[in-house]
């Protein structure tokens, strides 16, 4: 009933502010604006074998006076914060979170499936149950080389000179990233179907599969709306609506100094308070570009 309750406040507010159309690159104008700057909606993490910067957005990217991605990792500070930050830290442990016979059948299929790489579940005792999933689903992909269009973008600019900056701090990115206990919990759930049970494995996959199908039809409605419903997304308000409503005055005021790019996760364009409609709200002329 909950899960339903939300589709249909979801529909709802689609049909107050329209359907968007299918395209994962847009146009900021007007506003004072003396020339125009970008939106790009990124995935975060992708088979780099299905990687894909189109010509359009290459040559967006190598003619911005900056880009901005949701934050910049390629410092040694961030990166051991970062890294920090992967551990629980409400007292518990992994352990915390299942039964004795949970935790056993667990370590053992884990341990099993994990063989070829040396790794132990042992080794992720204090970690955060959401840092064991981004180890393992790649990995599951059986994927030879994981990126991200982030990296990708990045190394564009920065090879054709183009300075690249975050659109939030890392201590903000951190407060963000903050989970609470029934955030932990759904996502050991998780943790604990995927790797015990083969059904929920094959539907994860073909759930990845069919974002990653949308994502790259550019269906940013479709894709919005998909995420926000995963059972483990509780945290739907602090980890886009607030993150969207920060950047904007950010976005209004970086922009007033020639054409940039601003690249971030898909999901944050679409919706109410997505960055599209929050932009038009605030006065600027977003239109679709199509590749």
């Amino acid at each position: 009933m909950k899960k339903l309750l939300v589709i249909v406040l979801t529909f709802s507010q689609f049909s107050v502010f329209g359907q968007l159309e299918n395209t994962l690159l847009w146009q900021i104008s007007g506003n004072g604006l003396e020339k125009p700057s970008f939106l790009y909606g990124t995935i975060h993490q992708i088979c780099y074998s299905n990687l894909l910067v189109k010509p359009k957005l290459e040559k967006i990217i190598k003619t911005s006076n900056k880009v901005f991605l949701e934050i910049v990792f390629d410092e040694e500070l961030n990166d051991f914060k970062s890294h920090y930050d992967s551990y629980l830290k409400n007292g518990k442990t992994l352990r915390s979170y299942y039964t004795a016979e949970q935790y056993q059948l667990l370590e053992q299929m884990f341990n099993t499936k994990m063989a070829s790489k040396n790794v132990r579940l042992s080794f992720y005792s204090n970690f955060k149950p959401s840092e064991i999933l981004g180890f393992i689903i790649p990995n599951a992909f059986q994927c030879q080389k994981w990126t991200s269009y982030e990296a990708e973008i990045s190394k564009i600019a920065k090879k054709n000179k183009v300075s690249v900056s975050g659109l939030k701090t890392y201590e903000e990115h951190n407060s963000f990233e903050s989970e609470t206990d029934s955030t932990i919990k759904a996502n050991a759930e998780k943790l604990y179907d995927l790797i015990t049970n083969p059904d929920t494995k094959k539907d994860y996959f073909g759930e990845f599969s069919k974002l990653k199908g949308l994502y790259f039809e550019g269906k940013i409605d479709e894709l919005y709306r998909d995420v926000t419903n995963d059972k483990s997304f509780i945290e739907n308000e602090l980890l886009l609506d607030f993150r969207n409503k920060l950047w904007i005055p950010r976005i209004s005021k970086y922009s007033q100094n020639g054409q940039m790019l601003y690249a971030f996760g898909a999901a944050h364009l679409a919706g109410e308070n997505g960055v599209i409609n929050l932009l038009r709200k605030a006065g600027f002329k977003v239109t679709p570009v199509f590749e």
